[in-house]
């Protein structure tokens, strides 16, 4: 398919303290160009969106303008400026330096589809947690579910839920459950509510529940 799109004409804008996104969606290809101001760190700006102290999204730029400092979670640093292409993984933060605002074009999909996006990149999962079981009481465990969401309004930390029932055994059941990270996943596992909850979970479960915790390696676009 054949399409032409123009910087200046962006399918959407994204706004965040000290910056500005614009992102063009065409087939195949996710396009940002991000604008960031000078005193701008990424740990400070987007943090409170992303609910993350580091970037867990891969980026593959062009700087346009201004310089930027980059610092991975290893402690390893790297500066980028006018001209730079850069390969950057998840696991990072940035800060510009100077005076001077800075443009980034970036061509690796996920910043135009997640940056400072609260229901996207909310949840940079990199803890999942499959909980397998099985029960006749399915339709009082969906109310003990629907309970515990409005018992956990504001508090919970979970990311994504995905409930799925066994097209071949309807008394099988597996829950995927998704969390930005691992501790995020235990405070959500101490809320008293949760707690609660978990007893009258197994109460109505045929056998044990099978808990299996992951930890995120590659997530795919």
């Amino acid at each position: 398919m054949w399409e032409v799109a123009t910087i200046g004409k962006p399918d959407e804008r994204r706004d965040f303290p000290r910056g500005h996104l614009d992102a063009l969606h065409l087939s195949g290809l996710d396009f940002a160009v991000a604008t960031f101001e000078p005193g701008r760190r990424r740990s400070e700006s987007v943090r409170p969106i992303a609910g993350t102290d580091s970037r867990r999204v891969h980026h593959d730029g062009y700087a346009v303008r201004g310089r930027t400092r980059i610092r991975r979670d290893d402690d390893r640093e790297s500066e980028v400026g006018p001209g730079g292409v850069f390969v950057c993984p998840p696991g990072h933060d940035a800060r510009i330096v100077g005076d001077e605002p800075v443009v980034v074009h970036d061509f690796a999909g996920s910043m135009a589809r997640q940056y400072a996006t609260a229901q996207r990149e909310e949840h940079p999962m990199t803890f999942v947690q499959i909980i397998e079981y099985e029960t006749t009481h399915d339709e009082e465990m969906m109310r003990l579910w629907d309970e515990w969401t409005r018992m956990t309004e504001g508090k919970r930390t979970v990311a994504r839920e995905v409930h799925g029932k066994d097209r071949e055994n309807p008394t099988h059941y597996v829950d995927i459950v998704e969390f930005p990270s691992y501790e995020q996943a235990m405070k959500n596992n101490d809320l008293p509510e949760t707690q609660r909850v978990a007893e009258r979970f197994r109460s109505l479960c045929s056998k044990e529940p099978r808990f299996v915790n992951l930890e995120v390696v590659e997530q795919m676009p």
